[in-house]
């Protein structure tokens, strides 16, 4: 299964999560990418649709390999095994923690913060789960944030991560669990990066539920 781009993904998944339209809820991606998926999830849900700003912490001899995520609360969450493997020193490793945790409140500050979420369900949308670590960052956050039940949602999602994301969450849905990822952007057609202007766009036109399609 391949995908044109993130929004014909995110269409794809919306009908797939179409069942959740009769409650109610909200649909928090996570920027930048799973923004654009989530506002076509939030379209067909007629959801509103806010920003989970967590950010990965990249490795510090390679920034292109996650080892872990924050939340903008500080929540974080590593991979220790890859931290031992790649003999990540300490210092080295709080120092990729505070520049993902700067960025992740930068995001926040921009795309605005996650309120009155408290006994919602939430469902969280990336573009892709890789390693798995932004969305159970994302889990653990809104957890924190009173809301309920969580929701995990993408297009892709490897089989190893998802073990690991069903751990945190209450559900996870994803159109295909390949066991060799090789890498989000390769099961798309177009995965050109999304700026934030586009993020902000998006988050005011869906601020408040859209109307249902056909409506």
């Amino acid at each position: 299964m391949r995908f044109k781009d993130r929004a014909d993904a995110g269409r794809r998944l919306g009908a797939l999560l179409a069942p959740y339209a009769a409650g109610a809820g909200c649909v928090l991606g996570i920027p930048r990418g799973g923004i654009v998926v989530a506002a076509e999830v939030a379209r067909q849900l007629a959801w509103p649709l806010r920003a989970v700003s967590v950010k990965k912490v990249a490795c510090p001899p390679n920034p292109e390999l996650a080892i872990g995520a924050v939340a903008p609360d500080g929540t974080a969450v590593v991979n220790q095994e890859a931290i031992r493997a790649l003999s990540i020193e300490p210092g080295e490793l709080h120092q990729a923690v505070s520049t993902a945790l700067e960025e992740a409140r930068r995001r926040e500050h921009l795309y605005g913060p996650l309120a009155d979420i408290q006994e919602q369900l939430a469902l969280i949308v990336d573009d892709g789960l890789a390693t798995g670590y932004t969305a159970i960052a994302a889990a653990r956050y809104v957890r924190r944030m009173g809301a309920r039940p969580v929701v995990v949602a993408a297009p892709v999602a490897a089989r190893a991560s998802a073990r690991l994301i069903l751990d945190e969450c209450d559900r996870l849905v994803a159109l295909t669990t390949p066991s060799d990822l090789e890498s989000v952007g390769h099961w798309y057609d177009d995965f050109r990066p999304v700026d934030d202007a586009v993020v902000v766009a998006l988050l005011q036109e869906l601020a408040t539920p859209p109307r249902p399609a056909g409506a």
